[in-house]
């Protein structure tokens, strides 16, 4: 959303062999066995952060880090892996340059990101980042804007539970799934089901499927993140009622395979749906809570719009409400929440 607002480039990298390009922070050495010919037995010395150290992570981290520092860019305090720098285009205009950072995966923003080689190789425009499909969507208005969607991890999700469950003779859709409308059954409530409690085997395979739901989520399948979020409070002690929803909704992704998170730039406009309301009265000192280090502002402004809705008593058992949270950057959904509030 910020690279269409401010007309940036995109492109990502990926980084090859990553931690062989730092150095170890401690000395690590060991005895060269027989396959090391005639230096066995000698005393080896690591210079470079190897793969399966404790440290090497660390390392790695402490590396590209000093680069990025070296190259102008700082973590942003919000998120340590997110790096900007102040940049100014040819016409004047002030904006910042970012570089998103994980492990070895690097996305960057910029008018011409392609310049600071330094910080990975094969720079390309984005199709996949962290599992997610990253592209270009055409608006009604004949401007595209980028998105992001979990389809392929959503198939190859589906496609593994689907193999788990051949094996041992049972098959995900079955004659009611098929004419499933939403990710759990019509008025089913987790809360309720009384089924037998599975044994550990499928309580671990259990929490492994909403590990993989819930990732989905953040891939931007909102639409089951009230279902998965009501089925995640039962990790402890899952049944298996619980388990039958849970292959419920990757029945469900699995017809509804393709979905989309567009991250329209364009500025809302809501007309006289919602009506300004002066709170002056019951919060008469109420001031906005600025960072003191809160960096110069840079680019085109945006508009942030938080919508807020909660079930009343939605628990059947505790009667506490479920809140739901999805804030928009301009036209753009870039957080959204779903969580059981503490007290009733």
């Amino acid at each position: 959303m910020i690279a269409a607002l401010n007309n940036l480039s995109i492109l990502v990298a990926d980084v090859g062999n990553a931690y062989l390009n730092a150095p170890c922070r401690e000395k690590i050495w060991f005895t060269a066995g027989k396959k090391f010919g005639s230096h066995a037995g000698t005393k080896i010395v690591l210079v470079r952060a190897l793969y399966g150290p404790k440290t090497s992570g660390a390392a790695w981290r402490a590396h590209i880090s000093g680069n990025m520092r070296e190259l102008g860019f700082e973590p942003s305090d919000a998120d340590p892996d997110v790096w900007m720098r102040a940049a100014t285009k040819l016409n004047g205009f002030k904006y910042y340059e970012y570089v998103l950072i994980y492990v070895d995966d690097i996305l960057a923003l910029g008018e011409h990101p392609e310049k600071d080689k330094k910080t990975g190789k094969a720079y390309a425009p984005p199709e996949q980042y962290l599992g997610a499909n990253i592209g270009q969507h055409d608006l009604p208005d004949s401007q595209k804007a980028w998105y992001m969607s979990s389809d392929d991890y959503v198939r190859e999700a589906v496609k593994t539970v689907e193999q788990k469950l051949s094996e041992i003779g049972e098959q995900l859709v079955s004659a009611q799934h098929s004419k499933i409308s939403g990710p759990t059954s019509p008025g089913y409530h987790p809360e309720l089901d009384i089924s037998p409690e599975l044994g550990p085997e499928k309580a671990n395979y259990y929490q492994n499927l909403i590990g993989v739901l819930r990732w989905a989520v953040e891939l931007g399948r909102i639409n089951i993140h009230v279902e998965v979020a009501l089925l995640s409070s039962h990790l402890a002690m899952p049944r298996k009622g619980h388990l039958d929803q849970v292959l419920h909704i990757f029945a469900y992704l699995k017809k509804y395979n393709s979905s989309k998170c567009v991250f329209d730039a364009s500025n809302p406009s809501f007309g006289d749906r919602f009506k300004p309301v002066e709170w002056d009265e019951f919060y008469p000192d109420a001031k906005e809570d600025v960072p003191h280090n809160m960096p110069a502002p840079r680019g085109n402004e945006v508009t942030i719009n938080c919508f807020v809705d909660a079930d009343h008593a939605g628990n059947q058992v505790t009667r506490r409400s479920h809140t739901g949270i999805l804030i928009f950057l301009n036209r753009a959904p870039i957080s959204w929440f779903s969580k059981k509030q503490n007290t009733v």
